[in-house]
Formats: C-alpha cells, sequence, structure tokens
C-alpha cells in the first residue's frame, strides 16, 4: 500500500463529474495498417504480459473510512484488463 501524497489527495478531492482533474489515454491502433495481422486479443496479450513491469498499471484507489485519511494505492486483485481496453 501506498498513501496519495497530500497534493494528489487534493487533486482527487477536487475531481467533480462536471470538472473533471483525472487524465487518460487513448491508444489508436488500426489493424489495416499491420504487417503481421495483429488482433485485438494479441494487442491484450502484450499488454498482459508487461504489466509486472509497471506498478501503477495493477494498483487502485482504497479510501480511508469516513476519508480520516489521505486514499491508498492497494494491488488489484480482481484487475480486470480487457474492461480498460476496448475493440471497437
Amino acid at each position: 500500500m501506498i498513501q496519495l501524497s497530500a497534493q494528489d489527495a487534493t487533486f482527487l478531492a477536487l475531481d467533480r463529474p462536471y470538472s473533471p482533474w483525472n487524465g487518460g489515454l487513448v491508444f489508436v491502433y488500426d489493424r489495416s495498417t499491420s504487417s503481421g495481422g495483429m488482433t485485438f486479443q494479441d494487442v491484450c496479450q502484450h499488454f498482459e504480459e508487461r504489466l509486472h513491469l509497471i506498478d501503477i498499471f495493477r494498483l487502485k484507489l482504497k479510501r480511508v473510512p469516513g476519508n480520516l485519511g489521505r486514499p491508498y494505492w492497494v494491488e488489484d486483485e480482481a484487475l480486470d484488463l480487457e474492461y480498460h481496453m476496448r475493440n471497437i
């Protein structure tokens, strides 16, 4: 468990549905330009094989009961990679 810094906890507290302070990433893979015919499952497998290399991708926020302290980053035991990746 890693406790959020005061600054990160402040940014989280300022986050609102009408005024989000969060960020996200969008990667676009165009299969028509792939020489190897990479599929969506190949991309998912590529990320899954490398998840152990970057801790933050396997963590989720855990709030302190009653919000009496700063939240913690904890290991997400039920990480569903395909929930975070979409094939459109």
